[in-house]
């Protein structure tokens, strides 16, 4: 449940998934990116800030004590917070960057290689494919609330998630799944993207997570 709560944790405070957060996160402190009408979020500074430079397998194995946010994580809920759990829900936001990082640059590179110019009509366009991109996709496991879910959420030292930035988060997602099982499609017709694109990120994305959850070889 950690693990796939990060996944979507970057964007919580940043005004495009949850409607009531309770306060703002910067896009480029969140997602560890320069300003930019397409910015290219670093899973890379991510890992230098945030996962001691490891990648995923090796931070995963790590037993040093993370301090919890003392200014959203109650003294009541530091006993509930699991630093395996914590580990994976930073695990996840790394993987919500790797994605980011591959499919905005790809768009980046379509994007010039159609002479599209980037800004307010190409960010719509762009987004609407991607729902409909989603709704092509299964989603076979979802994050269930917990108060160890909302501890370890709390305890998180960079973005500051409250009980109420959680508890909507969740029906969100929730929201997104039966919207997309409801108005799933096997064949998805694109506004400005096209499929080749999609299996080339995909593709990308998947080697670099894969990648990510070995463990490297010191000499």
């Amino acid at each position: 449940d950690a693990f796939l709560l990060g996944n979507v944790a970057p964007d919580v405070h940043i005004g495009f998934m949850v409607p009531d957060y309770s306060h703002k996160v910067r896009y480029g402190r969140s997602h560890q990116s320069y300003p930019g009408s397409l910015p290219i979020p670093s899973y890379k500074r991510y890992q230098r800030n945030f996962m001691g430079g490891l990648n995923p397998a090796e931070y995963l194995l790590q037993t040093d004590f993370i301090q919890p946010n003392v200014s959203y994580c109650l003294a009541e809920q530091r006993g509930l917070v699991d630093q395996r759990q914590l580990r994976e829900f930073i695990v996840g936001i790394w993987c919500h960057l790797v994605c980011d990082h591959v499919y905005n640059a790809h768009t980046r590179a379509f994007l010039r290689a159609h002479h599209i110019p980037t800004g307010e009509d190409a960010r719509i366009r762009k987004q609407a494919d991607f729902d409909v991109y989603g709704r092509s996709l299964v989603m076979n496991r979802l994050p269930e609330a917990s108060d160890e879910l909302f501890a370890v959420a709390a305890a998180h030292p960079q973005y500051g998630f409250t009980h109420s930035d959680v508890e909507q988060t969740l029906q969100v997602i929730q929201r997104i799944a039966e919207e997309n099982r409801q108005n799933s499609v096997s064949s998805p017709q694109y506004q400005m993207l096209d499929t080749e694109f999609f299996s080339s990120a995909y593709k990308e994305a998947e080697e670099t997570l894969v990648q990510g959850f070995m463990l490297q070889k010191h000499n």
